[in-house]
């Protein structure tokens, strides 16, 4: 494990676990290489994704009870004459419009109640004093990873930070322009 990269940093493998043999698990495509328990997790994961998938086509689905209800509506409202046509269609006239004066009277409210009353505010920028407490780092290290181009950094097991590096890269050499 104590290879190298590129630019002759030890990586945080090589770091933090250089005296044990760490195997890191392959990319499994090949379900009959996967236990039962591996095959459950990834059925139930299967089977939330197309919960979520249909959840997004719910909107489709109310289109097509649209479509459904206007035949409906056409069918029992417009061409039922027998039923008296006319009292259905002010009845139902006369209920969208209730709706419309309750939706208008609601927001009415709501202008009065929240007009110019802003109560969000932009959060305050995070200052390098309280990432370094948050981090339990000196703030000068963080000001100098703020300013690093690459940020290397060395967790222990915890997830604490214990080391940080900042690698440069070598400028690459410009072509001379000709005119």
């Amino acid at each position: 494990m104590g290879s190298e990269n590129k630019m002759g940093i030890e990586t945080i493998l090589d770091k933090n676990f250089k005296h044990e043999n760490v195997v890191l698990p392959a990319f499994i495509d090949r379900p009959d290489l996967q236990s039962w328990s591996q095959r459950g997790v990834f059925g139930m994961l299967a089977a939330a994704g197309s919960m979520v998938w249909l959840y997004l086509f719910i909107p489709l689905l109310s289109l097509l009870a649209w479509w459904f209800g206007w035949h409906r509506f056409d069918q029992y409202i417009i061409h039922d004459y027998e039923h008296g046509f006319t009292q259905h269609l002010t009845s139902l006239v006369a209920v969208i419009m209730i709706l419309g004066l309750l939706l208008l009277a609601w927001a009415s409210y709501n202008i009065l109640r929240f007009y110019n009353k802003e109560r969000r505010h932009a959060m305050p920028d995070v200052q390098p004093s309280d990432m370094a407490h948050f981090y339990e780092l000196e703030t000068h290290m963080v000001e100098q990873a703020q300013g690093a181009q690459i940020n290397l950094f060395f967790y222990d097991r915890q997830g604490k930070i214990v080391n940080m590096a900042f690698p440069v890269l070598e400028q690459a050499a410009q072509p001379d322009k000709k005119s």
